[in-house]
């Protein structure tokens, strides 16, 4: 499956598994927002879904600006 294909299939679930794996997908750059918003657009729901959709990404993408990728201690 494609990487931006997945993340909106897991977008439109929304569970709390789901959501972290895409702040997982996000933080590794393994989806671009613009590409998912571009498949938001080809999804057979309504104009209002989309934009729920589309809010939630810019949720998930506003969260990972502002939190810091956690640091490891050395040893």
């Amino acid at each position: 499956m494609e990487p931006h294909d997945l993340f909106v299939s897991k977008l439109v679930a929304w569970r709390e598994k789901d959501q972290l794996f895409l702040k997982g997908m996000l933080r590794h750059k393994f989806a671009k927002p613009g590409t998912i918003l571009e498949r938001i657009e080809q999804l057979p729901v309504s104009t209002s879904h989309k934009r729920e959709l589309a809010a939630a990404l810019k949720r998930l993408v506003a969260e990972m600006q502002t939190k810091k990728p956690p640091t490891r201690k050395k040893k």
